[in-house]
């Protein structure tokens, strides 16, 4: 169990890695946000050294095939583990059996149940089973084997033994108390969401071939307005396979944006919470009015819809809530098998988080300098025209600015000032279009991007990208690149905004 989520889990469920068997990962005690004493540690470490260095018995001794069926009761009610075919490999739980299940931990908890081992008799005829906690037990599990006799063994788990990690346990109707590991018994004493599976969406199968996004949206509680991806073809972006086009239309850059518009294939929770959730639980756990809705649409049809609800909060070493935020509570539709609220790791869920600005290319326009066939340029009264020459996917070998040679040099470091023009700031709201300065780039296979600046303030432009506002910069931006057109004319140097 991840140390974010230490103590918003019901006490009693554990994760357990099947391929750890070592005692000391299990040192730590139920109330794992209390730091032990130093008497404790030392106490913990000589009991560990101890069990490391003994060996266990057998209590039962089965081959895994000869289990037919496990029947818990603990805190949690009742869990039914079933076999897919009888003397198969693969298990179920019977209670969630519509939710997809992490089948290699049902399926341990029927190798354990074939195997059960102790590491001490504490006793062999015990007077007073309470004292182990044996009379109100944890958990009692029943199995039945597939031996000659058909044999049914009910076996009752107390408290936790002084060697940290252990657990009383005796076989119903005897008075034998043995010390087991508490490894696999955490098999039986959790809750049925502990054997869910953990990804809410599955990576496709082939790598090479993803699915194609028709539309990602995102919305979160905290806007007036959706953040909106597509897929587009290369004549609509050079720089990513998709955009953004909404709340303003712009290129992404491809690091930055790709777990936000791939990031839900493969995503995975921390803990499963709550299986067949009800209206209380979503209410609960911010389901109901969630913090972000994220809705993907693919080229088969197939709607997802991920909902992510409440914050979850780093605690404190007292186990008191921090402001920093650990995950959040996360619901998915559209996917069978998932009807389950999960717990996830705020860094898995990027949309819960990200700014429209985070997401997109640093660059105003795209186009690279070789697909340019002309620039308009229009400030106040003024108007210039610029006219590339050059062949193929290279450079100009010529430009002209108002039918004379300018220095093709200084024409690319003009070009990258425009193109560089300040993104940080966007900026979508209806405004006067009383236009001051326009560059109209147009390229050699029709395509053209149009920029257009707007007052706004004194100190501040509203930048129009093919009739649509997208951003706000300082006006000191467009004063600097009027006097760069009358740098390149003269053959000065191009000044870079600061």
């Amino acid at each position: 169990m991840n140390s974010k989520l230490k103590g918003l889990i019901v006490s009693g469920v554990f994760v357990v890695c099947l391929a750890v068997v070592a005692i000391v990962l299990l040192a730590g005690s139920k109330d794992d946000d209390k730091k032990p004493s130093k008497d404790k540690d030392s106490t913990s470490s000589s009991q560990n050294n101890e069990v490391l260095n003994k060996k266990e018995t057998p209590l039962v001794d089965y081959d895994k095939t000869q289990v037919k069926k496990i029947v818990v009761e603990n805190e949690f009610g009742t869990l039914n583990f079933i076999q897919n075919k009888s003397g198969g490999e693969i298990w179920t739980v019977e209670e969630i059996k519509d939710i997809e299940q992490n089948t290699t931990l049902t399926t341990a908890a029927a190798n354990i149940a074939s195997s059960l081992s102790y590491l001490d008799k504490v006793e062999d005829n015990a007077s007073d089973l309470s004292k182990y906690g044996l009379v109100n037990p944890v958990s009692t599990f029943t199995v039945s084997y597939a031996d000659m006799d058909q044999t049914e063994k009910t076996f009752l788990i107390g408290n936790e033994s002084p060697k940290s990690g252990y657990y009383y346990l005796c076989e119903k109707g005897q008075s034998a108390v043995y010390t087991v590991n508490g490894t696999g018994l955490r098999y039986f004493m959790s809750k049925p969401e502990f054997f869910v599976d953990l990804t809410l969406l599955d990576t496709p199968e082939n790598q090479k071939y993803w699915p194609e996004i028709v539309d990602l949206a995102v919305k979160r509680s905290e806007w007036d307005y959706e953040v909106k991806f597509k897929t587009v073809d290369e004549t609509q972006s050079v720089v990513s396979t998709q955009i953004m086009y909404e709340p303003i239309t712009m290129s992404l850059n491809i690091t930055n944006s790709m777990d936000v518009t791939h990031g839900m294939w493969g995503l995975a929770g921390e803990e499963a919470i709550v299986a067949f959730p009800t209206e209380e639980d979503f209410a609960e756990y911010g389901l109901d009015t969630p913090h972000a809705v994220v809705t993907l649409e693919i080229d088969t049809g197939d709607i997802y819809v991920l909902k992510i609800g409440k914050a979850i909060y780093y605690l404190d070493e007292s186990g008191n809530e921090t402001s920093n935020v650990a995950g959040y509570y996360a619901y998915i539709e559209g996917v069978e098998g998932k009807d389950v609220i999960y717990s996830v790791p705020v860094d898995k869920l990027p949309w819960a988080t990200f700014k429209p600005e985070d997401v997109m290319t640093t660059l105003m326009t795209s186009n690279y300098i070789y697909d340019v066939d002309t620039i308009f340029v229009k400030e106040n009264s003024n108007t210039y025209e610029f006219d590339l020459i050059g062949e193929g996917e290279k450079a100009p070998s010529e430009v002209t600015m108002n039918g004379e040679k300018v220095d093709v040099e200084l024409f690319r470091n003009l070009y990258q000032y425009i193109i560089t023009c300040p993104t940080n700031e966007i900026y979508w709201q209806e405004t006067v279009k009383d236009v001051y300065l326009s560059i109209e780039i147009n390229l050699k296979d029709g395509g053209k991007d149009k920029l257009e600046f707007v007052k706004d303030t004194d100190r501040r432009t509203v930048v129009f990208l093919n009739d649509r506002p997208q951003f706000l910069i300082a006006r000191t931006w467009t004063d600097l690149f009027v006097e760069n057109l009358t740098h390149l004319k003269n053959g000065e140097e191009i000044k870079e905004h600061i």
